[in-house]
């Protein structure tokens, strides 16, 4: 399973906060209300436990979590930098 695959999975199921909404790779996650601030949290926990990396403060961004594309490009720049490491 890709991390995009992975992703869509965990949110579709654990944080969706509208029932009935289907998630693609490419839609709003906060901007559209799929998912709120706590949402954000677990979301935070999960990459990190999953993924094995961590995830500073400074990175959770309307940029690094925009979509779930933008969720999957920052795993694998974090994932090459821990592999250079």
């Amino acid at each position: 399973m890709s991390n995009q695959d992975t992703l869509i999975q965990f949110i579709s199921d654990n944080l969706i906060s509208k029932k009935g909404l289907d998630l693609g790779a490419v839609d709003s996650l906060l901007l559209s209300g799929r998912i709120d601030s706590h949402g954000v949290i677990r979301l935070t926990a999960f990459i990190q436990e999953r993924f094995s990396i961590k995830v500073h403060p400074r990175d959770i961004t309307l940029k690094n979590i925009r979509t779930v594309n933008t969720i999957a490009r920052y795993l694998e720049a974090q994932q090459a930098q821990v592999a250079a490491d």
